[in-house]
């Protein structure tokens, strides 16, 4: 997962807070990992 926790990150030190939001998140690393494993990212109903 800690390859697809960069996904093009840029430092949030270096960022404005729009762009800090926009960066990508550990969920986004964890849905592509999902997606390049052929699993399914929809949210399960409980």
């Amino acid at each position: 997962m800690l390859d697809h926790l960069a996904l093009g990150a840029k430092p949030l030190e270096t960022l404005t807070p729009a762009q800090v939001r926009s960066q990508p998140s550990p969920a986004d690393a964890v849905k592509a990992l999902l997606t390049k494993q052929g699993k399914s990212t929809a949210p399960e109903v409980v």
